[in-house]
């Protein structure tokens, strides 16, 4: 609510440079709201007890950092199956397979590899190496060529989402993936407890739409090009109610795994990423709504106001558009 922000900047110099003190200059400064959200996703099992602790660390970074990053866990069938995972397995398998995941725990930043900002990898085997904070708010500032933004038509059945997809750079030709996950937000049910003993899972990957392979983009893009795509799920999955559903939607360069760019909805929908002001002077939606129940962040203000007779329905932008079932 501060009226009035003053930022300082500090230069010092030896002042042994008396013949061209000229003074320096900022080259494409810029100052604004973070555009990138990031995605950790997380590979874990009820019956492996080296998961304890890594669950934890997972949730901790995912509950504190939530306007940064998405967390989406995935629950496998080794070392032996749990409960999750017998619930459905698609999700867990499809993504393991995609990275070559065969162990748990497991995380993965951002869709893994090594990255040069970060001057090590964003892939982690809780070992060697465990995520924390400081990669994730580095990796929400990137600016990001890509804007996400998910509208949620309908959550009872049939679920049906619409997603807007916006290019904020030209972008040579590549595959690109956009990925759907509907998770439950949390589970405490007694009959999900494994031999490690955890009582309670959140974020848990429960399914992919339209499919676990997602839907693809094979082309060049052109700055501000959009396209428009509308799933629907005629079979929601029996355990999810409108209360207890989110949704994370990411847009992943199949080739070399990077996640671009995320976007999601969960039902205390606390804002995740921001608002900002076009040239136009449009109010502008960079992605969507994101918290968990077991996050007790203070409501903050919405993007965009659902209606009020249906608060779960909007209407989607006539953008270029393509049905999928």
């Amino acid at each position: 609510n501060k009226k009035e922000i003053r930022f300082r900047i500090v230069y010092g110099s030896r002042g042994d440079n008396t013949i061209r003190n000229e003074g320096f200059a900022f080259d494409n400064f810029r100052i604004g709201q973070r555009t990138k959200v990031a995605v950790m996703e997380y590979f874990t099992n009820a019956n492996e007890f080296r998961s304890v602790e890594p669950d934890q660390l997972v949730n901790t970074l995912a509950n504190n950092l939530y306007k940064d990053v998405f967390d989406i866990q995935y629950h496998t069938g080794y070392p032996s199956p749990d409960q999750m995972y017998e619930d459905n397995p698609t999700p867990s398998s499809a993504r393991g397979v995609y990275y070559g995941i065969s162990v748990n725990p497991y995380a993965m930043l951002d869709g893994g590899g090594f990255d040069p900002i970060l001057n090590h990898s964003r892939s982690y085997d809780f070992v060697n190496q465990s995520p924390d904070s400081a990669d994730i708010l580095i990796r929400s500032l990137l600016s990001p060529d890509f804007d996400i933004d998910l509208v949620i038509n309908q959550l009872s059945q049939p679920i049906q989402l619409t997603i807007n997809i916006e290019a904020l750079n030209d972008i040579a030709k590549k595959e690109l993936t956009l990925h759907t996950v509907i998770l439950e937000v949390k589970i405490d049910d007694p009959l999900y407890v494994g031999n490690n003993g955890v009582t309670e899972f959140e974020s848990v990957a429960r399914m992919m739409l339209p499919d676990a392979g997602g839907t693809t983009f094979n082309k060049a893009w052109v700055k501000g090009e959009k396209e428009d795509v509308v799933i629907t799920c005629n079979e929601p999955f029996e355990y999810l109610t409108e209360d207890n559903t989110a949704i994370v939607v990411f847009l992943q360069d199949y080739a070399s795994k990077e996640i671009l760019q995320a976007a999601g909805y969960s039902p205390e929908e606390h804002i995740i990423s921001y608002h900002d002001i076009r040239e136009d002077g449009r109010q502008h939606r960079r992605s969507a709504l994101r918290s968990n129940q077991s996050r007790h962040q203070p409501q903050r203000e919405r993007a965009r106001q659902p209606s009020e007779a249906n608060p779960l329905s909007q209407t989607a932008k006539p953008l270029r558009h393509r049905q999928i079932q």
